[in-house]
Order: C-alpha cells, then sequence, then structure tokens
C-alpha cells in the first residue's frame, strides 16, 4: 500500500512571496516522520519544480513530482520520468495557428527551459519568477516536432 499526499505548490504548500510558511514546514516533516511520501504537483515545469523541492523536502527515494499540469511523472533524487505525456503536433499546431491569428505570446518546452518566436519582455519576466532559461526561435512549430508538455498562452491583461 502507498500512502502518499499530493501537494499544489503555487499558492497552497508555498505562500504568494514563494516562501515555506512554518506551519506547513513542520507539516512536511510530521508526513515524513510517519512515512508519508510528498509528492509535489503543478503546472509548473520539471526544472522549476525541482529547485523549489530541493528548498523545501528532505532528499527521500521516495519522492516524486507531478509537473506540467499532470503531463510528466518524475522521481526528485534521480530524475527518472515515471509518466510523460506530450502534446500531439497536430494540437501544437492547432495553438501555434490560433495563437499567431490573434497576436499572443505562446511559449513551448523542453526539458530544463522554454522555447518562444519572440523575444518579448513577458518571457523574461516568465523566466525570473519560474528560474528556467528561455531561447527564442524562429518557427516554434518545427522545434516542438517531438512534443511539448505543455504548451502557455500570454496575454496583456484587459
Amino acid at each position: 500500500m502507498y500512502r502518499l499526499i499530493a501537494i499544489d505548490i503555487d499558492d497552497t504548500l508555498l505562500a504568494p512571496d514563494g516562501s515555506l510558511p512554518e506551519a506547513n514546514r513542520q507539516a512536511l516533516e510530521r508526513l515524513h516522520a510517519r512515512g508519508v511520501a510528498v509528492v509535489l504537483s503543478s503546472g509548473r515545469a520539471t526544472a522549476s519544480m525541482v529547485k523549489v523541492a530541493a528548498d523545501i523536502l528532505p532528499p527521500a527515494d521516495d519522492e516524486y513530482l507531478i509537473s506540467f499540469n499532470g503531463a510528466r511523472v518524475t522521481t526528485l533524487l534521480s530524475g527518472t520520468i515515471l509518466h510523460e505525456r506530450t502534446l500531439t503536433t497536430a494540437a501544437i499546431g492547432a495553438v501555434l495557428h490560433y495563437t499567431r491569428e490573434q497576436n499572443l505570446l505562446v511559449l513551448g518546452y523542453r526539458d530544463d527551459y522554454f522555447l518562444s518566436e519572440r523575444d518579448d519582455e513577458r518571457c523574461g519576466t516568465y523566466a525570473r519568477n519560474t528560474g528556467l532559461d528561455y531561447r527564442v526561435v524562429d518557427d516554434l512549430e518545427a522545434e516542438l516536432r517531438q512534443g511539448s508538455p505543455k504548451l502557455l498562452i500570454i496575454d496583456e491583461p484587459s
């Protein structure tokens, strides 16, 4: 039998400023003491989650990350991908067609960085917020032929 708890990171486990409240730190310690595996879950990229996990979880063989809104499940210590589901090239093409028509910024993902067709200030902000690097490419669809676990569309606030 597995004993685990899956917890969202941003604005759930972590405070809005990204810190771990003391009450949550103590709760994590109690869970570990009882042999309960803590599974961090987020829409974040795996590489961004690993940085957070290193700060808040003690190293353990039974810790897992659910990243990209559930598209990837990874072991924390070894980085072994246990499950991955990527968007199809058809889905990526349809989203990119729409975002280009609407002049929206869209990001695709690799393991430890994201891709954009524009060098937009929002890319820099997103990179700082997530701790990920990014690369500007000429053709995002061509770069994502092998799939992407997630696409992120960013628009200006209304």
